[in-house]
């Protein structure tokens, strides 16, 4: 298959679910989830006193861009149905946001141009180009990090079995027409103090 028209394909099917509306959305959310994990560290008592709490950031994160991401869909600020779900094993919940028959993934990644490390729940798209038929491509990954000096990077794109087959490191810039009132913040904070001293099935989606 002649490489001009993967790349078409490819281009085609990242636009379809990172329309650029979308990706105007997606760094307010990261910016709006890096707010209330901070916010975190400041208010839960077994963050702020401890130093040991630091190695827990990166799980942290991961519990507010959770949050803020189903807030986005249930709201429309992202086009997208919501859902926590169990990998195979039934040791681990990840994020799982539908558009279609696409899968949206959340995965930290160590640099904006780094695709995040495989994991069984999450299908990396296999390409081969000694055919003519093109595999779905159904599913798609937002890829985040911290700097080192402390701000956010943001990619999105189509992840593929070595690297990604295309990608796109977006302007971390806040979309001014995002609602970010505080009382909105405040209920967030607290579903997430709720999340992080009890456990709590705050979506309702888990199955036991």
């Amino acid at each position: 298959m002649q490489t001009n028209i993967i790349e078409q394909k490819l281009q085609t099917a990242y636009l379809s679910v990172f329309t650029p509306d979308v990706q105007s959305v997606l760094p307010s959310l990261i910016f709006e989830a890096q707010d209330l994990c901070n916010e975190a560290y400041d208010t839960v008592y077994l963050l702020k006193v401890t130093t040991l709490s630091k190695d827990l950031r990166a799980h942290i994160l991961r519990i507010a861009i959770g949050i803020v991401a189903k807030k986005y869909c249930d709201k429309g600020l992202l086009p997208w149905s919501y859902s926590i779900e169990l990998n195979s094993a039934k040791n681990c919940s990840h994020i799982e946001m539908k558009s279609g028959t696409a899968t949206i993934y959340c995965a930290k990644a160590r640099s904006p141009l780094t695709k995040p490390k495989s994991v069984k729940y999450r299908p990396d798209v296999e390409i081969n180009l000694f055919t003519e038929q093109m595999p779905p491509i159904d599913t798609f990954l937002i890829a985040y990090g911290e700097n080192k000096n402390g701000t956010m990077f943001l990619s999105i794109g189509i992840p593929g079995e070595e690297s990604w087959l295309y990608v796109k490191p977006l302007d971390m810039k806040r979309n001014a027409t995002v609602n970010n009132q505080e009382e909105n913040k405040k209920e967030l904070l607290v579903e997430l103090i709720d999340e992080l001293e009890t456990g709590a099935d705050i979506y309702g989606t888990q199955q036991a």
